[in-house]
């Protein structure tokens, strides 16, 4: 469910010529078949799939990583943390929020839901109280008062059918524009690498994606405009990564033809985590 949600659009910032390009890790879930261990915290060769996640992001512009206070500490000074509201409802839920983090960057805000956290005062990552984090304030007020992101009453969060009802105030100032890119990439991906990102950057219209051999779109390892994904993500907002990419006008799908596993090969198992620590070894 994705209760209330409203995406704010930008007006384009003057940023000079330059395609900017930025990143959404999405690092929740519950891990149920790990244990219920945050998942993404998981070392394959020494090393946790988040950190190989944003060494995969790191050319780029602004990184949020979408999950759990508990991340917090294991991430870079320049990196953001968020999570979406209700916590756990999805990958969809979980790009809207680090797109309103996107469009809130130069704004500092408080930890509220989709909003970035502030900066950590050691300036290892970022964190904010766990009361904040949980229970994410009702609304967000952005400059003039508009309002990004907005939970639902007690009697919506109880519908799971509940659609997202969609306002687009006007921003003065946000890290991205329409015609930029936004990488949106699962925490857990030990193989995504900055070249297998670079090439769909080159093919992308409104998103660019990677297929498998039997031709099933894979949307954890995928490059959007971000014109194009805050139009996917207009109410009624679709309830799964299929649905959002219905929802592109024009989907670039590309083969992998590189060496060595999948750059969308994630670990939901125990056995997808050895086999991946073979392969990395």
């Amino acid at each position: 469910m994705i209760a209330n949600l409203w995406i704010s659009y930008p007006q384009a910032k003057d940023l000079g010529a330059k395609v900017g390009y930025s990143a959404i890790v999405l690092a929740g879930g519950s891990g149920r078949r790990m244990g219920g261990v945050l998942k993404p915290l998981l070392a394959v060769a020494g090393e946790s799939m988040l950190h190989r996640v944003l060494r995969a992001v790191s050319d780029a512009d602004h990184i949020v990583v979408v999950g759990p206070i508990e991340l917090a500490g294991h991430l870079p000074a320049r990196v953001r943390l968020t999570q979406e509201h209700p916590a756990g409802t999805g990958p969809v839920a979980g790009i809207a929020a680090g797109l309103n983090a996107l469009h809130q960057w130069e704004q500092a805000p408080h930890a509220r839901g989709g909003e970035a956290l502030p900066r950590r005062a050691q300036g290892e990552g970022t964190r904010a109280r766990p009361d904040e984090a949980q229970t994410q304030a009702a609304a967000l007020q952005g400059p003039g008062g508009a309002t990004q992101l907005s939970s639902a009453s007690e009697e919506s969060v109880g519908d799971e059918r509940t659609h997202a009802a969609a306002r687009a105030p006007q921003w003065s100032s946000s890290a991205v524009r329409d015609e930029d890119f936004v990488a949106v990439v699962g925490g857990d991906l030990p193989f995504l690498s900055a070249e297998a990102l670079a090439l769909l950057r080159q093919n992308t219209h409104d998103v660019a994606l990677y297929v498998d051999d039997e031709g099933r779109r894979q949307p954890m390892a995928a490059v959007w405009s971000v014109g194009a994904l805050v139009r996917a993500l207009a109410p009624p907002v679709p309830p799964s990564m299929k649905g959002l990419i219905n929802n592109a006008a024009r989907v670039s799908e590309l083969p992998w033809r590189g060496a060595g596993m999948p750059p969308w090969y994630d670990c939901d198992t125990p056995e997808e985590l050895e086999e991946a620590e073979r392969r990395l070894s």
